[in-house]
């Protein structure tokens, strides 16, 4: 197994860990008063930020990494509706969106000089 091999590996194995977590994790009612707003849309943002880094390591595209957490987004927050005392934000989802897109910029943003790089060397 080759080092970039293990590090998909990994990346893919901590994105599952976090899914995990935000299902099994936010079926907990301490986990929905944790983080008090307007802290909780940090939260929601950095873990759909963190998810979508994550998945794109994993997968190595953008066209599924971004549709995979807007979609873990989504029914995470369906998921919640069906929590007793959870509530259904639009907000947190568009605060997870963001997240993804952030992600989906730096990941961009990051990529061009790396493929210029190997299209025209150095």
């Amino acid at each position: 197994m080759t080092r970039s091999d293990t590090l998909r590996l990994l990346a893919a194995i901590a994105a599952c860990v976090l899914v995990a977590g935000l299902f099994m994790g936010g079926a907990r009612s301490v986990t929905m008063t944790m983080v008090s707003m307007p802290w909780d849309k940090l939260a929601h943002f950095t873990t759909y930020f963190v998810l979508t880094a994550l998945v794109y390591v994993a997968s190595r595209s953008l066209r599924w990494a971004a549709p995979m957490a807007i979609a873990v987004g989504a029914l995470d927050e369906l998921h919640q509706a069906l929590l007793f005392g959870g509530k259904v934000g639009v907000e947190d989802w568009l605060s997870n969106a963001a997240g993804v897109l952030l992600a989906c910029m730096v990941v961009a943003r990051t990529r061009m000089p790396m493929q210029r790089r190997a299209n025209h060397g150095p």
